[in-house]
């Protein structure tokens, strides 16, 4: 999910988000434009922000493509990692029935 709004808004939309949305959603807060002098917000803004939030924070430019493609990597791994961990879960929680159904049958 891709949100572009006024930081003075950021925790309103987020605890939205929180409140809405999966638990397993993944999220991230990327700050663009970095490359810029006259910055909204500062980098630790955004870090302290991501970190509160439990979310990972990086900075991109589009302008220099500071960290664009290292951040659809980063984004990418993350998702497979999460996916494997809840396929992992799945499977366990499977043989754990199975195991039970197997000893209900003995």
């Amino acid at each position: 999910m891709i949100i572009k709004f006024n930081h003075l808004l950021f925790p309103i939309i987020f605890s939205l988000i929180y409140r809405n949305a999966s638990k397993n959603v993944y999220k991230i807060l990327i700050g663009n434009k970095c490359d810029m002098e006259n910055r909204k917000i500062t980098k630790e803004q955004g870090m302290e922000f991501a970190q509160t939030y439990g979310m990972k924070y990086l900075e991109t430019s589009a302008k220099t493509a500071l960290n664009v493609n290292e951040t659809f990597i980063i984004m990418t791994k993350d998702i497979i990692a999460l996916n494997s961990e809840k396929d992992n879960a799945i499977k366990k929680g499977n043989l754990i029935i199975l195991r039970n159904i197997i000893n209900i049958f003995r």
